[in-house]
């Protein structure tokens, strides 16, 4: 039904934007007339009040990103990669035991916000990659997708730092279907 909507009603398909456009036209006309300040709109530092890191459902926008970069910036902040080897490895017996019986494994390197990625460690998010495609090169049964470098992912397609929005989660689906629909041709 989902697809016949979007397919059919030119509104309905564009719901997201209408959504988060709405949003954004609230959130000035309430800054316009004085009923929160432009501060409000990004998340102060040294008001624990509205300090919350993790995952935020109801939040400003601005307030959103704001956490995000504080959550991410603390989640990597000693990230290392002897950390990252031993994920891998475990990475690579899933991807062994996918094979061994008769699964197909689709690995999909979810994208990421610029902004989120300048968090990383200089280098580190260049080794994660190439560390995914060599431990996944020689694997029977993977296909890989990297959508990680974020070029077909605008700011605007993420709830906050590291989420994708409605938007941002189309654009995902579209990406992704072609690739799924051929791993299980195979």
């Amino acid at each position: 039904m989902d697809f016949l909507a979007t397919h059919s009603c030119y509104f309905y398909g564009k719901r997201w934007r209408l959504q988060r456009e709405t949003g954004r036209a609230f959130e000035k006309t309430c800054s316009t007339l004085g009923l929160i300040s432009s501060q409000t709109l990004s998340l102060p530092q040294d008001n624990e009040k509205l300090r919350h890191d993790g995952f935020l459902l109801s939040a400003l926008e601005g307030q959103r990103w704001q956490s995000s970069l504080r959550e991410y910036r603390g989640r990597y902040h000693n990230i290392d990669k002897q950390d990252l080897n031993v994920q891998m490895g475990f990475l690579s017996k899933l991807a062994d035991l996918c094979h061994q019986r008769g699964v197909r494994l689709v690995l999909v390197n979810m994208p990421l916000s610029s902004d989120n990625r300048a968090l990383m460690p200089n280098g580190f998010y260049q080794h994660f990659r190439q560390s995914l495609r060599h431990i996944l090169a020689d694997k029977a049964g993977v296909d890989y997708i990297d959508l990680g470098d974020g070029h077909n992912f605008a700011k605007t397609d993420f709830w906050d730092t590291a989420h994708l929005n409605q938007e941002g989660g189309q654009k995902l689906l579209e990406q992704l279907t072609p690739a799924i629909v051929s791993a299980s041709k195979s």
